[in-house]
């Protein structure tokens, strides 16, 4: 038996090409054609589009495990955010040098 783990932090961006992508490399064997998923959900009249949702929301379903930012855990540390800049002092002098 072959386990697959998929972990993503981008959000779809309203492509059921790559959705498609995406579920096909968890289950191959299930959503093996891409012809076949887009004539699943994928359809121009906009009238159906909450079904649309509604269909993939339950495919979808099984598959995924959201953690939403309220749910998070508080960091144990203060996050500390820093801007470091560096410079060439040669290139400092050659400014002040010119003024």
């Amino acid at each position: 038996m072959i386990f697959r783990l998929l972990l993503t932090g981008t959000p779809l961006q309203n492509n059921l090409h790559e959705l498609w992508a995406l579920l096909n490399f968890l289950l191959p064997d299930v959503f093996n054609s891409a012809d076949d998923f887009d004539s699943w959900f994928n359809t121009p009249d906009i009238a159906e589009s909450e079904s649309l949702v509604t269909r993939l929301h339950s495919v979808l379903r099984p598959f995924l495990l959201r953690r939403v930012k309220v749910s998070s855990p508080k960091p144990v540390i203060s996050i500390v955010n820093m801007v470091i800049i560096k410079h060439d002092i040669k290139s400092i002098n050659a400014v002040d040098k010119t003024f």
